[in-house]
């Protein structure tokens, strides 16, 4: 499979202070050959000089676009942070396409990737009741069902992705929506088991209720409260390195474990004939995550508790 044989869709990369690991994902980018690539670079904050010297690295990168493509480019004078600044690039994006492919500065991903989003953007175009493309696959191997490529999902893993401005259009950034299906229980006929609950409803609380500066958070709710879907891929198609370094909410041993490597995808791809959430899928994927909370919560605990004995 080589990339430049290949109908890539249009690229949104969103980056903002680390050339490195920007340049690596470019650099995957670049042999998939898009013939539309969008660049978004966040501003530098106030006051902070090493933003502005790396803002300023990473912005220069553009000039390593050396394949037929049409670029645009939104550099931020100002600081937009982790919430608006993801929110308003992807809304310029969608301001120009129809359909397309989004990837943070840290989320590598390998070629298989691109011809994944660009069969399954095709595929479903014009089926709502998909709304989001993931990259991801945390299952580390284990499949449910090894006789399809992909499976549906009830979970926008969103570290590397694609959608369509058809589901974009129903985001909401404030989910003011949300106070009234968690009061009204409606997140329990979408979340039925707890431990899914307590994972949710932790990052909608805070981003409804503590103005948590995030977006991810709010994009998984869209196709929960619009009864849509999102589609997984059956091997691990990104590696995320903010996990590593530099990572605005990514920095704990829990989150380091989620920096999975990536197998190339098998083509033709083996579609599913029905759609139906995997239930088994989602709830290994769920227990996972919940108890991998749990644990680093006790961590944290047992280091704080240490470390206020040796206070004494």
């Amino acid at each position: 499979m080589k990339g430049k044989t290949q109908k890539v869709p249009a690229v949104l990369l969103l980056a903002f202070k680390r050339p490195n690991v920007t340049r690596r994902v470019l650099n995957e980018i670049r042999k998939a050959r898009p013939k539309k690539l969008f660049f978004a670079v966040d501003g530098a904050r106030e006051g902070n000089k090493d933003d502005e010297k790396k803002t300023k690295e990473v912005r220069e990168l553009i000039s390593e676009v050396d394949w037929p493509c049409k670029v645009k480019t939104l550099f931020r004078n100002k600081n937009l942070g982790t919430k608006w600044g993801i929110i308003e690039a992807i809304n310029w994006f969608f301001s120009h396409v129809n359909q397309g492919i989004i990837l943070e500065d840290d989320c590598i991903p390998n070629q298989s990737f691109f011809r994944f989003c660009q069969e399954m953007l095709e595929k479903y175009h014009d089926d709502d009741r998909v709304m989001h493309i993931a990259g991801s696959n945390p299952h580390r191997g284990w499949k449910r069902d090894k006789d399809y490529s992909y499976y549906f999902s009830n979970y926008t893993l969103s570290w590397g992705w694609a959608t369509w401005k058809r589901a974009w259009e129903k985001f909401d950034p404030d989910v003011k929506t949300y106070p009234e299906i968690k009061r009204k229980g409606y997140l329990k006929d979408i979340y039925p088991r707890i431990s899914e609950r307590v994972v949710v409803q932790k990052g909608f609380d805070a981003v409804c209720f503590k103005g948590f500066d995030v977006w991810d958070h709010q994009w998984l709710l869209t196709p929960a409260i619009n009864s849509a879907l999102s589609i997984i891929p059956n091997e691990n198609l990104i590696q995320n390195m903010g996990t590593h370094s530099e990572g605005t909410h990514t920095t704990s041993t829990f989150d380091k474990e989620l920096s999975l490597k990536t197998s190339e995808l098998k083509f033709p791809l083996k579609h599913p004939p029905f759609m139906i959430r995997d239930d088994v899928s989602d709830r290994r994927y769920v227990r996972w995550m919940f108890m991998k909370r749990i644990r680093n919560q006790l961590i944290r605990t047992l280091r704080l508790s240490k470390f206020f004995q040796s206070k004494e």
